[in-house]
């Protein structure tokens, strides 16, 4: 009962939850476009989608906050939940987009101690870190700016995504398949045509 108590994310409504989502899905596209521009020296939409989001860190960081916020009040231990937990999510995912794609969206191959080429012990470390600032810092202050939006508006936000989102991921499907039917065609990896393009 105490850690119900304690656990205000299970009091968020539908539309919360989705505004999070969309929230932690935009923040989490800017940070790996950034890092990823910055090493290409170029601008680069980082992402499997055109718009500027990456669903991978929106349904990340609602694991983080449904199964970390209970601890809310101690820091090592939301260090070390999140990062198993952010770990464990982007392992599979990346295990995931292979099966469906055919061919690794990333590939930490090349840093030392991964798992597969799908997590690395530096950025599990970077997902620790991450995932103890988003709940003691940032997720607090967006909570409280949601807070103060009439939910008339949400939802005339949250409908408007959603048709925008379906248009999206289409659009990126059909993407995503002309880049393996072209990968399959030249017989070149992934990374290789990304490095090209």
């Amino acid at each position: 009962m105490l850690i119900l108590t304690h656990l205000s994310f299970i009091n968020y409504n539908f539309n919360h939850l989705f505004i999070f989502f969309i929230i932690y899905a935009f923040i989490g596209w800017i940070m790996e476009s950034s890092a990823v521009s910055m090493k290409q020296r170029k601008i680069i939409n980082s992402g499997f989608l055109y718009g500027p989001f990456c669903p991978i860190y929106g349904i990340g960081a609602l694991l983080l906050l449904i199964l970390v916020s209970p601890f809310g009040n101690n820091y090592l231990i939301i260090f070390i939940l999140s990062f198993f937990i952010a770990s464990i999510w982007e392992y599979y995912v990346s295990l995931g987009m292979e099966k469906i794609l055919g061919f690794k969206w990333w590939d930490y191959s090349n840093i030392h101690f991964n798992l597969n080429g799908r997590i690395n012990l530096l950025y599990s470390i970077i997902w620790g870190l991450l995932g103890t600032i988003l709940i003691k810092v940032i997720h607090p202050l967006i909570n409280n700016f949601i807070n103060h939006i009439d939910n008339y508006y949400l939802n005339i936000f949250i409908i408007g995504f959603i048709f925008y989102i379906i248009f999206d991921i289409l659009l990126s499907i059909i993407k995503i398949l002309e880049i393996k039917k072209y990968i399959l065609k030249q017989k070149i990896s992934f990374h290789d045509f990304l490095s090209k393009k």
